[in-house]
């Protein structure tokens, strides 16, 4: 499955991030737009959704803040790993902290 996540203000201008899922499991990022796609109103959320578990994605959606544009279901699917994904993510921030000398919002 392939994933889009748009939203104006992403980190390097694009307005969105695309990846995919590897035959083995890796996740990797690509420059075409995914099979599914969500929209935010702005990189924090989807920064804050990965981030915290406690987080309330339902309200988001209520409030239109979150958008889903194409198939919802891959990203229902994709749920059942936001637990490795946000382990292997808290990994990820920590060592760019380290190589990079800064401080990113954490919400543990």
């Amino acid at each position: 499955m392939s994933f889009t996540e748009k939203c104006p203000d992403c980190p390097d201008g694009s307005g969105a991030f695309h990846y995919k899922f590897a035959s083995d499991g890796t996740l990797e990022f690509v420059d075409q737009e995914g099979q599914a796609i969500v929209e935010y109103d702005s990189y924090d959320i989807a920064y804050r959704l990965l981030a915290d578990a406690n987080y309330d994605a339902m309200e988001l959606l209520a409030k239109g803040s979150v958008r889903f544009l194409a198939n919802m279901e891959h990203f229902v699917k994709l749920g059942e790993f936001l637990p490795l994904m946000r382990e292997a993510f808290y990994v990820a921030i920590a060592e760019a902290e380290k190589k990079f000398n800064i401080e990113m919002p954490k919400y543990l």
